[in-house]
């Protein structure tokens, strides 16, 4: 059976005094328990300070039962210091996934078991026999469970010490100098340990020198400073330095915290300061009382009118909810004021470029059959008149005859112009039911035979609206063609899809025309037309023709294309 001393402290004041500096060190840390490691590390100065007051209240303390009462608490806060090491170090490093988590539980149970031990030894006297003083000086005779103690904290101290020293090894940079120093701190406190039971150092007390150098290095240089505590300080730095305006909103209603940006934006509303009632700063501005109502995320936009004048903002509120306890919101408003002016040019641009868009639509409608029609009744009632003069009255009359045609010709030009730009203008529903109108139509008023033969639905499910416009536009034209020059009797219309393409054809038994005699008319305008229209809804115009043998108009759609790349406007 071995005796364990513990003899009054020489430097009662120094220890006392690092034992409070180490209290408010714990206190200091608690208030960052978010961060990792700050709970353990709050726990670690804690279990120090307790450590060295009990040290202290030791030899001061009068009676045997008083000492053995601060020599157990002093021997519980010797084990619990280096098992919170222990945590703080796996819990800063990340390094928490490399112990299984039942090994922890198990762990932890140790050392609360140890802990509860230490302060019931009196009914269990597993860890000291008896005590007596010599003096001033406390004498406990140890038994196993002691030593176990201590086998556990320099067991505890080797675990962090082997983390620390790995941690310092996997990093790099910036990260490499943090577990450096968390690594320092540790092997002072450990060394200040070990010092402390060679006599002859009472009077430069080891311990307590050795937790406040370690205390001081951990909370001023990581909390304080935040030398080592990136992510937190460029988060701090971030909402300080940008541009849009935070109000913290607490759960009762008062603005706790502020932005800078925050504060210039709001410095002519009266009492929105921080600590202020929100609800002033809300009846200044309505949107900001708006969005707070709902406590599920929100977006909104207000108008402000600050110093520089009217200003558009967009508000945005997020609920601050921690493991279910509501703390408040985060209201943050952005200036989107450029925005929303470049948005209004760009919807300007817009317009200016449907304008154009619809006049060359329309030069496509109006092109030269109209214009060579004008031309003909402009020279065709100069010579009526002509022969009027001369008393021809009967080639007059047929003159005459000859434009009344040509009038009515032209009406049903416009007529079917109007008609196709009302059917194509707006397509959106069944393609099939709309084109067959339109052959009904066309047959009726033409008297030119129509066939359609298309897979029911096939045009609706392969292309989106833009393009069934272009394609039913394609159609009209090609038929259009056919009435005006085929000389035809009879027009067909299929589609048919293939594994490779998806085909469409206008096809007549008319008399066909020479391509390159029709490429070389600088006015002709209707091939072009339909070629480009063909582009628009993602295909390729293809004209099969020869004089005397009718015409083909294929317009080929590869299967690759879909809605999304057909939806030109």
């Amino acid at each position: 059976m071995s005796i364990q001393e513990y003899r009054p402290i020489a430097n009662i004041g120094f220890y006392l005094l690092v034992a409070g500096a180490l209290m408010a060190m714990a206190a200091y840390t608690w208030q960052f328990r978010r961060m990792p490691g700050s709970k353990p590390q709050a726990c670690i100065q804690g279990c120090k300070g307790i450590w060295l007051v009990s040290m202290v209240l030791i030899g001061l303390s009068e009676g045997l039962g008083d000492k053995v009462f601060w020599m157990q608490l002093m021997q519980a806060a010797c084990i619990l210091s280096p098992y919170f090491w222990f945590v703080f170090v796996i819990e800063i490093s990340h390094q928490q996934e490399k112990i299984p988590a039942m090994l922890r539980h198990i762990m932890t149970g140790v050392v609360l078991c140890l802990a509860v031990g230490l302060l019931s030894n009196l009914w269990s006297g597993f860890f000291w026999q008896g005590a007596c003083l010599a003096g001033q000086t406390l004498q406990v005779f140890q038994q196993t469970g002691l030593w176990l103690m201590f086998l556990a904290s320099y067991i505890l101290c080797l675990l962090a010490m082997g983390f620390s020293v790995r941690w310092v090894w996997l990093t790099a940079g910036l990260r490499r100098r943090q577990a450096i120093w968390f690594t320092m701190t540790g092997v002072i406190s450990t060394l200040g340990t070990l010092l402390d039971n060679i006599p002859g150092l009472d009077n430069v007390a080891p311990l307590p020198l050795s937790f406040l150098i370690a205390g001081l290095c951990v909370t001023w240089g990581f909390y304080r400073w935040r030398v080592y505590d990136v992510l937190t300080l460029s988060q701090e730095v971030v909402v300080r330095d940008m541009i849009d305006g935070l109000i913290v909103v607490d759960s009762y209603g008062y603005i706790a915290d502020m932005n800078p940006a925050a504060r210039t934006l709001l410095r002519r509303v009266p009492d929105s300061l921080i600590g202020s009632r929100f609800e002033r700063l809300a009846s200044a501005w309505p949107e900001l009382s708006a969005i707070c109502e709902s406590d599920a995320v929100q977006n909104t936009e207000a108008q402000w009118e600050g110093p520089e004048g009217r200003r558009c903002y967009q508000l945005h509120m997020s609920p601050l909810i921690v493991r279910a306890q509501w703390l408040g919101r985060a209201v943050v408003f952005k200036d989107i004021t450029e925005q929303k002016q470049q948005q209004a040019k760009l919807l300007e641009q817009q317009k200016a470029l449907s304008i154009l868009k619809e006049r060359e639509r329309l030069g496509r409608e109006l092109h030269d059959g109209q214009a060579q029609i004008c031309n003909f009744l402009g020279l065709g009632l100069g010579t009526a008149s002509s022969l009027l003069r001369d008393g021809q009255a009967g080639k007059a009359e047929e003159q005459i005859d000859r434009l009344r045609e040509a009038v009515k010709d032209m009406n049903t030009n416009i007529r079917e112009s109007i008609l196709s730009l009302k059917k194509a203008n707006t397509l959106s529903g069944d393609f099939e039911s709309r084109l067959r109108e339109y052959l009904a139509w066309y047959e009726k008023n033409r008297g030119i035979t129509t066939q359609l033969q298309i897979p029911p639905g096939l045009i609706d499910r392969a292309f989106g609206d833009t393009a069934r416009l272009q394609l039913l536009r394609i159609i009209q034209e090609a038929l259009a063609n056919i009435r005006k020059h085929a000389q035809a009797r009879q027009a067909k219309v299929s589609i048919e899809e293939t594994e490779v393409q998806i085909t469409v054809r206008i096809e007549d038994d008319g008399c066909g025309f020479a391509m390159a005699a029709a490429a070389a008319k600088d006015k002709s305008f209707g091939l072009q037309i339909m070629a480009e229209r063909a582009k628009e809804a993602g295909g390729q115009l293809e004209i099969d023709t020869q004089p005397g043998r009718g015409t083909r108009v294929l317009v080929r759609f590869p299967q690759n294309h879909r809605k999304g790349r057909v939806e030109k406007s």
